[in-house]
């Protein structure tokens, strides 16, 4: 009886370590979004305190270490700060009473634009328990406009877009101020879409990114007219370099639906993200090279309203909604086609009567955050929440196959042969190093992210990246084919290896392994007919 209950002990032991190992690997490795508590910042006797979805209405600011959001408390622009989300202060108000603006922030500075008879913008100092404001400026006076949109470029100018409305005739205009950070100097208004060929259309929905390149700027805005439906989503992508513009339609495929409202978002090598819903339904499309790729259909419940779209500092995208009344969210991982997206939303709020969401333009502290108006009557509230992206590790250092450590007589046009783990089993790409023998100096660098050339064997995302297991003998290897290098020479090389669909980080290098190359292959030994070839000849 004794020797029975101690294997019992030790069964129960194994168990016990067994469900902690899968406890700590949900937790630890990949733990799933999660979603704080809705907390109140203030209350408004607006019932769009906080529209419209495509104007930026809160961030983190790591220079306070606070959360910050702006909405209309019915009679100006009110903003509140908060330590961790939950408990909110108001610290004070600016402008006017409208709903119509937008903010960005960047180096403990935010700034504000606002519909007061024309763009008004201003800069903030943020402070912990107040904000200084200076700089204010009436941009422009225009009759009547509405969509205000602002950003800073990468060279730190401010860029705003509206448009003014004279009578029934609309035009979209881009304006970048003189100085870096300065709200007090304007160049020319640029004219993004001519109000000469807008008569009777309804204009709306401005949104602005700041591109990769250097000053780069990327616009999207709606129209629509009413007696020729359907609305279309237009761009226009500003070229710092040779001051330029051009304009055109995103995607014909887009030109459906009554309405339609969007959000961008920039992201790597000059890509912009946007999610836009139109007849109800959400849909996703990416501008890259050039030119926009095929939209995605993310929702098609025909009631959804508000799309926003935010970016991790991973670089994976989270575009919310809101489904009548639920607060909904989807994931997107790299490269953004069709099954790179959850396939079903998850609910992130679904309590009274919500409205008029806006999202961070990129995750701050950890975390996402979203701000709305809550009520079925005044007062109402302004609610905030935060979304923690889901965890994912970083695939581990691959093992370098061949060349093997130390060959040599390897060919001059070598296959490189690699493989690591992923604990998340995500879809991996590779990027080999060639030195010298002195594992320093720079030969070659071979990275798939940068180019699927001499790539093979890929059996993922359409064949362009391997698969990656918790073991390593259930993840893909990967094959590069390289020509060109020299005779009788000592190479060094080494490989790191990323998940873009996971953490989106490359993982360490592997440790380095030498190879040496035989001789130059030789020539061609042409034997004719009536060449007799005896015992003991060589042919070299």
């Amino acid at each position: 009886m004794r020797g029975f209950k101690t294997k019992r002990s030790v069964y129960l032991a194994i168990v016990a370590v067994f469900i902690l190992s899968l406890v700590s690997y949900n937790l630890l490795v990949k733990s799933p979004p999660k979603a704080s508590a809705a907390a109140t910042v203030d209350t408004s006797t607006s019932a769009t305190a906080t529209a419209s979805s495509d104007q930026r209405k809160t961030f983190y600011d790591a220079t306070t270490s606070l959360y910050w959001a702006f909405y209309s408390n019915g009679t100006a622009i009110a903003y509140a700060n908060s330590s961790n989300g939950t408990s909110w202060t108001n610290r004070g108000t600016t402008g006017v009473n409208t709903n119509n603006f937008s903010v960005t922030a960047s180096a403990g500075n935010v700034y504000l634009i606002y519909d007061n008879t024309g763009p008004w913008v201003e800069k903030g100092a943020l402070g912990a328990t107040s904000i200084t404001w200076s700089g204010l400026t009436n941009v422009v006076a225009k009759v009547s406009h509405s969509n205000d949109a602002i950003a800073l470029d990468s060279n730190g100018r401010i860029w705003i877009t509206y448009h003014g409305t004279n009578g029934s005739n609309s035009t979209i205009y881009a304006q970048r101020s003189t100085n870096v950070g300065d709200p007090t100097s304007w160049g020319t208004a640029q004219i993004l879409a001519s109000s000469s060929t807008l008569t009777g259309t309804s204009v709306f929905n401005q949104d602005i990114a700041p591109m990769t390149t250097s000053g780069n700027m990327m616009f999207l805005y709606v129209t629509y007219t009413p007696s020729s439906p359907p609305a279309t989503l237009n761009y226009i992508v500003y070229t710092d370099a040779s001051t330029s513009y051009s304009t055109t339609s995103v995607a014909a495929s887009l030109n459906t639906g009554a309405t339609l409202t969007a959000n961008v978002v920039a992201g790597p090598g000059d890509t912009v993200y946007t999610a836009y819903v139109v007849s109800g339904n959400v849909s996703f499309v990416e501008y890259s090279g050039g030119s926009w790729g095929s939209p995605v259909a993310l929702d098609s419940s025909g009631a959804d309203s508000a799309p926003n779209i935010s970016i991790t500092t991973g670089g994976n995208l989270y575009v919310f909604w809101i489904n009548s009344n639920a607060i909904e969210y989807v994931k997107g991982v790299s490269p953004f086609t069709s099954g790179s997206w959850d396939a079903s939303p998850t609910t992130f709020y679904n309590t009274g009567t919500n409205a008029s969401m806006s999202s961070s333009y990129a995750q701050g502290n950890g975390t996402i955050q979203l701000l709305w108006t809550q009520g079925a009557g005044s007062p109402f509230n302004v609610e905030f929440g935060t979304l923690t992206p889901a965890s994912n590790s970083v695939p581990a250092a691959p093992t370098l196959l061949a060349p093997a450590s130390g060959a040599t007589a390897v060919s001059q046009n070598p296959l490189f042969q690699l493989r690591t783990t992923d604990a998340d089993s995500d879809y991996l790409e590779y990027k080999v190093l060639i030195y010298a023998s002195d594992c320093s100096s720079g030969v070659q660098t071979l990275d798939q992210t940068a180019s699927q050339a001499g790539w093979a064997l890929q059996n993922q995302q359409s064949g362009t990246a391997y698969t990656g297991a918790p073991t390593i003998t259930s993840s893909t290897i990967a094959n590069f084919g390289l020509v060109g290098l020299s005779a009788n020479t000592t190479y060094c090389w080494k490989g790191a290896a990323i998940d873009p669909g996971g953490s989106n980080t490359f993982s360490g290098f592997s440790g380095t392994q030498l190879f040496t190359t035989g001789p130059t292959n030789p020539g061609t030994v042409n034997i004719n007919g009536g060449v007799n070839i005896n015992g003991g000849t060589i042919v070299r």
